[in-house]
């Protein structure tokens, strides 16, 4: 059956819908004023206009697969792979961070 949410999954969870959102609003936010994009596969993404939707499926899976293994199996080792969007999370809101940085400065 299915298992309750852990503390490592909340955090993971929150640190990576508020590091997506900082970021896609960070960097909408710069280019808004001038800035341009630093990451070529964003530039490309964007140009095309498919940016906002890779990085949402891409958000989505960081989601959804530790979510599921870990209600799905019993073992205690897929609790580790909530360190993959904990991980995720805290780099976009670092890239928020610069961004704003770089948006402020």
């Amino acid at each position: 059956m299915l298992r309750p949410a852990n503390n490592l999954q909340n955090k993971a969870f929150y640190a990576l819908l508020i590091g997506a959102l900082g970021d896609w609003f960070s960097t909408r936010l710069g280019l808004s004023h001038g800035l341009v994009e630093g990451n070529r596969i964003a530039q490309t993404l964007m140009s095309t206009g498919s940016w906002i939707q890779t990085d949402f499926i891409l958000v989505f899976i960081c989601f959804t697969v530790p979510f599921l293994v870990n209600r799905i199996t019993d073992e205690k080792m897929p609790k580790q792979l909530f360190w993959m969007p904990l991980f995720a999370g805290l780099l976009k809101l670092g890239v928020s961070v610069w961004n704003f940085t770089q948006i402020l400065g």
